[in-house]
């Protein structure tokens, strides 16, 4: 007997959270693949990646094929969520030397910030 050949999508992997191209997404009771929706509906992608409180994540890849079909589309979206992470990575940085109390030292990031008092003890 001939076995049938299947064409199979893997779903999102158990070890991690965050999806694949080929990993299939199922939202607003529809099934989509990544891949499709880089293709076909990027910003739809975008948009469920980006909001508040989102459980869709991409692995590296994946994301920086949907950044450059954003960016093409549309780079103020982009700007603005780039802005948003240096923000973030700025304002942990600026509380990890708080919290190690290297804020205002020699080897303070924050020369600018560390001269005033910016938290009241």
């Amino acid at each position: 007997m001939k076995e049938a050949h299947k064409t199979t999508i893997s779903h999102n992997n158990k070890l991690s959270d965050k999806y694949k191209i080929n990993d299939i997404l199922r939202f607003d009771k529809k099934c989509r693949s990544i891949q499709n929706l880089i293709t076909n509906d990027p910003l739809y992608l975008w948009g469920l990646i980006h909001t508040k409180h989102s459980n869709v994540s991409l692995v590296r890849d994946a994301y920086a094929k949907l950044k450059a079909r954003i960016v093409r589309i549309n780079p103020g979206l982009v700007e603005d969520v780039e802005k948003k992470h240096r923000y973030h990575m700025a304002s942990k940085r600026l509380r990890k030397e708080l919290r190690e109390g290297k804020l205002g030292n020699e080897g303070s990031r924050f020369k600018k910030i560390a001269s005033r008092k910016i938290i009241k003890e």
